[in-house]
């Protein structure tokens, strides 16, 4: 997209308009400014405008879930649950941070980015390549740390286990 000056405005355009100018996302907004955005930059990267069915229904404004005024919120738990007709599968998603302590079935960590990518800095580690502490410096320890965490949150999990 580096090359292509329009997606890279259109891309810019919405990212100040919802994070520096906190802009409400309504439906004119969509529809005027992140609709043709997205379809740009799409059109950037495939050479081709998103026009079959599936892509409009995709990028089709959403109104979500209707509140009525006085009604409780939303419950936001966090949990994904598959299918959405009598689940058989419930995830909760949350930060490694929000499972000490706790024990699962399985753990899956998702790559983050804080300065580096998590699982990319600790790539030496996991495949074994690299042991123990060095010259990592303060952010790759806590990583390091946090991904202890994680891996120990298993029942499953050999580090989970008293000798």
């Amino acid at each position: 997209m580096a090359d292509n000056q329009e997606a890279r405005a259109a891309y810019f355009q919405i990212v100040t308009g919802i994070a520096v100018d906190r802009q409400a996302l309504t439906k004119k907004f969509w529809d005027n400014t992140c609709k043709p955005a997205f379809a740009e930059i799409v059109r950037c990267l495939t050479g081709k405008a998103p026009a079959c069915a599936t892509a409009e229904a995709f990028l089709a404004w959403n109104d979500g879930p209707t509140v009525t005024a006085g009604s409780p919120p939303a419950d936001r738990d966090n949990i994904y649950h598959y299918p959405g007709e009598a689940p058989e599968v419930s995830i909760r998603v949350g930060s490694i941070h929000s499972v000490k302590g706790e024990t699962h079935t399985a753990t899956l960590v998702l790559e983050s980015f804080y300065k580096k990518h998590h699982i990319a800095s600790l790539k030496a580690w996991l495949i074994g390549a690299k042991t123990g502490q060095g010259r990592e410096g303060p952010e790759n320890r806590q990583r390091l740390k946090q991904h202890y965490v994680a891996m120990t949150r298993s029942d499953t999990s050999p580090l989970s286990r008293s000798p």
